[in-house]
């Protein structure tokens, strides 16, 4: 769900430049709400090289150095979707380590060093090795290299699909997320809509590209939206029909 509301957000042109667990909320159904666009900027698509365009750096802004990616530690930070990806990175590694950030003692400046350096922590030993392996993908010091959202959403789809085929769906009761009060899901994971991860038809982007915006993929409520509009003219069209008659 991360992964999904991210994809919306670069189809919508945003960066959000602060991504993380803090920023994650979570609903009375237990679904994730990408929130906090305190620091967030539209990209500037006549920078657009392939890799998500760009957008400006404040150099008076307060920013996340532990979630942030190497080239937005630069003296003339850049910002990408890329960036982004770094961050959703990060943010994995909080969820795997029970929310505890990566260099939790360690200074701002030490920080700095070893992300430009790429020497990011190993992941916990509790994460599934797909799972990992991902995150170092998305951990590449060339921003260019790490997966776009698209295919991270495919991927997290995909190794949830077999785990759960594997080991079945865990019970409601077992949920972590709903040991959170005011929270109840009702569904581990739900299969029924990829249509975000896949590419448009007669697209020519990538898995890993932004899809532009006359191709976006809506969301299944938002094709229930559209279908539930068209039956209420369609039965209106009815109705004023017989009354015509």
């Amino acid at each position: 769900q991360g992964s999904r509301g991210m994809l919306f957000l670069h189809n919508q042109k945003c960066v959000h430049r602060d991504l993380a667990a803090r920023n994650c909320l979570i609903s009375s159904t237990g679904r994730i709400k990408i929130a906090d666009f305190g620091l967030s900027k539209l990209i500037d698509e006549g920078e657009n090289d392939g890799d998500g365009a760009t957008a400006a750096s404040s150099s008076n802004a307060q920013v996340p150095v532990r979630w942030m990616a190497p080239e937005t530690l630069k003296k003339q930070p850049v910002y990408s979707v890329r960036s982004d990806v770094w961050a959703f990175g990060v943010m994995a590694y909080e969820i795997f380590n029970n929310g505890v950030k990566p260099w939790p003692d360690d200074p701002v400046k030490y920080v700095a060093t070893q992300i430009r350096k790429g020497n990011m922590p190993k992941m916990p030993a509790s994460t599934p090795p797909k799972v990992a392996t991902l995150v170092a993908s998305m951990w590449d010091v060339a921003a260019e290299k790490r997966p776009g959202m698209r295919m991270i959403g495919r991927e997290l789809h995909n190794i949830i699909k077999e785990q759960t085929a594997t080991l079945g769906p865990l019970k409601n009761d077992r949920l972590t997320i709903n040991k959170i009060k005011g929270v109840a899901r009702e569904a581990h994971f739900e299969f029924d809509d990829t249509s975000e991860f896949e590419e448009s038809s007669g697209s020519s982007c990538s898995m890993d590209e932004p899809t532009p915006d006359n191709k976006i993929d809506r969301s299944a409520d938002k094709k229930r939206t559209r279908g539930s509009k068209t039956a209420r003219r369609a039965s209106s069209q009815r109705e004023k029909a017989s009354t015509d008659k």
